[in-house]
C-alpha cells in the first residue's frame, strides 16, 4: 500500500508525511491491519520490531499507545503515552490519548484538561485530530454545564470544517435561537479595548498566548476593567472557571458603565452555575438517593403520584433505560369554581441504574420531597445519601414556575401573573446571594460596589425566565406570555442605568472569530482571538491516488 509522502501526517504533528513518519508508516499500517484481521501477536511483532528501530520516536510510541487502547491493553498503553511525552512533550496526539483514557475511567474533569492541552498544542495541520478534540471539549463542557467553554469549542469546529452540514445543525441546535440555554449562555462574547494596546508577534492560534498577554496586561494596568474582563474571557474559553470569576470580580469592581457592569455580571452568573463551582454558586441543586429495592413498589408510587398529580410529565427514557418526572403541589386558591388547577414545581425525580434520585433547589423543600419518600415508600428503597450539586439553568427560576398540566395559562394568567410577581418581587429580592458577598439584592444596592454586581444577576434571572415562560400563537408565530415584565424588578430596587446604552457600545471588538489570528501590529485588546484549522489522522486516507 503507498502512502502519499507529501500528505499531513497522521501522529499530529502538522508535518508532511515525508518528513515525520514515512520511514516507518507503511509498517505501522500493516501491524494495524493484521491487529483488524485478528493477527495479534503478528501485529505485536511488528510494532516490537518498529520500537527497536524508532523507539526515539514520540510517534511511534503513539500509534503503539493506540494499538493497545484498541486491544483493550489500557495500562499498557498509559505507559506508551508516557514514553512518547517524555520524547516530546508537546506532543499533542499523546495528550488526545491520554485524555481518551480518562474519559474511559469517567474522570471528565481530568479528561477535559487534557483535551484542552491538545487543544492547545495541535498545529493547523493537525485537521481530524483537532476536530476531534474540540468536539470532544464541547461535549464534555456542555455535560459540566459550561456552555461558554463549549461554544468557543465549536465555533472553532466549524471554523475547521465548515463543509459540514451536522456541525451547523449542531451549533443551531445548542446555541441558535432553538436553544433551551439562556442568551447569556449562548451568545458569542467579544473583547473589550483596553487602555493599553496587547501586542501580539507571530500570532499561533493559541488561548494561552493570548491568556499569558492578558495576565501581563493586568499587572502593568490593574485599575483597567477592560483588561480583566478580557482575562476573564479568556479563561473562561479555556475551561478555567475559578479563574474567569476571579477576573470578572475584578473587572466588576472597577467598572464605571452600568451596562458593560451588567455584561460583565451576566457572564459571572452564567459561570457560577457550572460544574466546580459550587461552592461560589448562588443556586444549587439538593439531591437525596436511594437504592431501589423493590422496582414494583416503587412503578406503584409513581402511578399513584400520577394519578394523585403529584407528579406530573413523567417520561421513559428507553435509550438511557431511566425514567423522569416533575414533582408539584396544586396551588390553593380561595376561588376555587371553575379555575383550571395550577402547580407549584417543587423538583424532579429520576430513576436511573437502581437508584431513584430526588431533587429541589431549595434544601427545606428537598428535604421535605425526602422525608415523604421515606414515609410513603419505606424499604422498597434504601438510603444512600445525599449531595449538593451545580444546577441546570432552567433551575436558577423553577421556583417561580406555575404548571398547567392542560396548558391553559391564559385563562388563569392573572394566577400566574401574581404568584411569578411574588416570588421575584418577594422571596428572590430578600434570599441572600454569594456574588453579592451573602447580602440579599436589596441590601446589596446600599454599596457602590455590590450594586454593580446586582444588575448581572437581575439580567441573568430574566434571561433564565425567558427560557421557562409560557408562550402562545399570535398570527402562527409563538410569542411568550406577558407573565413578568422585570422593569418592575428593576424599579422596586432602584437599579437605574447611569449611561445611555448608545455610549456603550463605542468600542467593543469585534465578534470572535476563531480562525483568524491578529497580525503582529494588531492590539489584542480590538483583534479576534485566533482559533486553527487543521488534517486528515486516517492513515488508509494517506494512500496515493
Amino acid at each position: 500500500m503507498t502512502i502519499d509522502a507529501y500528505a499531513a501526517c497522521p501522529c499530529g504533528s502538522g508535518k508532511k508525511v515525508k518528513w515525520c513518519c514515512g520511514p516507518f508508516l507503511q509498517q505501522v499500517q500493516q501491524a494495524l491491519e493484521l491487529e483488524q484481521e485478528g493477527q495479534h501477536e503478528s501485529a505485536q511483532a511488528v510494532f516490537r520490531q518498529l520500537l527497536n528501530s524508532y523507539g526515539s520516536s514520540a510517534a511511534i510510541w503513539i500509534y503503539y499507545a493506540e494499538f493497545l487502547l484498541k486491544s483493550g491493553r489500557t495500562q499498557e498503553a498509559e505507559e506508551a503515552i508516557e514514553q512518547a511525552l517524555r520524547r516530546d512533550p508537546q506532543a499533542a496526539a499523546a495528550y488526545h490519548l491520554r485524555a481518551t483514557l480518562r474519559e474511559q475511567e469517567g474522570e471528565l474533569i481530568g479528561a477535559l484538561i487534557l483535551y484542552h492541552k491538545a487543544a492547545e498544542l495541535f498545529t493547523p495541520d493537525a485537521r481530524d485530530l483537532l476536530l476531534e478534540t474540540l468536539l470532544k471539549i464541547f461535549q464534555l463542557e456542555m455535560l459540566l454545564n459550561r456552555p461558554v467553554t463549549a461554544r468557543f469549542a465549536l465555533d472553532r469546529a466549524l471554523h475547521l470544517r465548515p463543509e459540514l452540514p451536522e456541525l451547523h445543525q449542531l451549533f443551531e441546535g445548542t446555541f441558535g435561537e432553538p436553544s433551551v440555554l439562556p442568551l447569556a449562555a449562548r451568545r458569542a462574547y467579544r473583547f473589550r479595548p483596553t487602555r493599553r494596546a496587547v501586542a501580539v508577534t507571530q500570532p499561533s492560534g493559541r488561548l494561552g498566548e493570548a491568556r499569558q498577554a492578558y495576565e501581563q496586561l493586568v499587572q502593568q494596568t490593574p485599575d483597567d476593567p477592560a483588561a480583566w474582563f478580557n482575562l476573564g474571557l479568556v479563561r473562561a474559553w479555556m475551561g478555567e472557571q475559578p479563574r474567569a470569576v476571579e477576573a470578572l470580580y475584578h473587572s466588576l469592581d472597577l467598572e464605571t458603565n452600568d451596562h458593560l457592569a451588567e455584561e460583565t455580571g451576566t457572564l459571572l452568573e452564567v459561570l457560577l452555575c457550572a460544574n466546580g463551582m459550587e461552592d461560589q454558586a448562588n443556586y444549587l441543586r439538593h439531591v437525596y438517593e436511594w437504592n431501589v429495592r423493590d422496582p414494583n413498589a416503587l412503578l406503584a408510587w409513581l402511578r399513584h403520584g400520577h394519578e394523585q398529580r403529584r407528579i406530573v410529565a413523567l417520561e421513559v427514557d428507553e435509550g438511557h433505560q431511566a425514567i423522569r418526572g416533575v414533582l408539584v403541589e396544586e396551588l390553593r386558591s380561595l376561588i376555587v369554581a371553575g379555575r383550571e388547577p395550577l402547580y407549584r414545581l417543587l423538583g424532579h425525580l429520576m430513576i436511573y441504574g437502581g437508584q431513584l434520585r430526588v431533587s429541589s433547589v431549595h434544601p427545606d423543600t428537598a428535604a421535605t420531597l425526602a422525608a415523604q419518600v421515606r414515609e410513603q415508600l419505606g424499604l422498597a428503597v434504601e438510603p444512600v445519601g445525599s449531595l449538593v450539586q451545580y444546577v441546570a439553568f432552567f433551575d436558577v427560576v423553577s421556583e417561580a414556575v406555575l404548571i398547567s398540566p392542560e396548558r391553559r395559562y391564559e385563562q388563569e394568567l392573572e394566577r400566574v401573573q401574581a404568584y411569578v410577581r411574588d416570588y421575584f418581587e418577594t422571596v428572590w429580592l430578600h434570599r441572600p446571594l454569594k456574588s453579592l458577598d451573602g447580602n440579599t439584592p436589596l441590601d446589596a444596592m446600599g454599596s457602590a460596589r455590590l450594586r454593580k454586581r446586582v444588575f448581572g444577576a437581575v439580567k441573568f434571572l430574566e434571561e433564565c425566565w425567558l427560557t421557562q415562560v409560557p408562550h402562545r400563537e399570535i398570527n402562527g408565530q409563538r410569542v411568550p406570555m406577558p407573565v413578568y415584565d422585570f422593569a418592575s424588578l428593576r424599579h422596586k430596587l432602584g437599579l437605574e442605568y447611569t449611561v445611555p446604552p448608545a455610549e456603550v457600545t463605542a468600542g467593543p471588538g469585534p465578534a470572535l472569530e476563531p480562525g483568524m489570528a491578529p497580525s503582529p501590529e494588531t492590539p489584542l485588546g480590538s483583534a479576534p482571538l485566533p482559533g486553527s484549522a487543521r488534517p486528515s489522522r486516517d492513515i488508509s486516507g494517506l494512500n496515493a491516488a
